[in-house]
C-alpha cells in the first residue's frame, strides 16, 4: 500500500512540475546539447541523448530529452570566464554525473555530490 502511494504522489508531483515549467520558460535560458554517454544528474538516472538545458536565475535547472527529463535546483558557483554554454561531468568507476551547468558568462550551476558518487 505505501508503494502505491508513493507511486501516486511521485506522479502527482511530476504532472505539477511539468503544467509549472512553461511559467518559467519566458525567463528561462535555454541551450541544446548532446550527451554520448548515460549520466546521472542529482538523483535522475538519464540515458545518452539529445537535451535541451533550462535554467532560471535562481539555479533552477531542467534537462528535458526524447526519452527521459530531470529538473533540480543547483547552487550558484563561480562566474565563468567563458562565453560558451555547457555541461561537464565528474567520471567515477560509477559512471558520470552531471557536475556543473554554464551558461555562458553566468555564475555556473554546482551539482551537491549524491551518495551514487561516493
Amino acid at each position: 500500500m505505501n508503494k502505491k502511494l508513493m507511486t501516486l504522489l511521485a506522479f502527482c508531483a511530476l504532472g505539477v512540475t511539468t503544467t509549472a515549467v512553461p511559467a518559467f520558460s519566458g525567463s528561462m535560458e535555454t541551450f541544446r546539447v548532446t550527451v554520448p554517454f548515460a549520466f546521472m544528474a542529482g538523483a535522475a538516472n538519464l540515458p545518452a541523448g539529445d537535451y535541451t538545458v533550462l535554467e532560471d536565475n535562481s539555479h533552477l535547472v531542467m534537462l528535458r530529452g526524447d526519452r527521459r527529463s530531470a529538473m533540480f535546483l543547483a547552487m550558484a558557483g563561480e562566474v565563468g570566464d567563458s562565453s560558451k554554454s555547457a555541461l561537464t561531468f565528474r567520471h567515477t568507476d560509477r559512471g558520470y554525473f552531471l557536475q556543473t551547468v554554464s551558461m555562458g558568462g553566468r555564475p555556473a550551476s554546482m551539482l551537491r555530490v549524491t551518495e551514487a558518487e561516493k
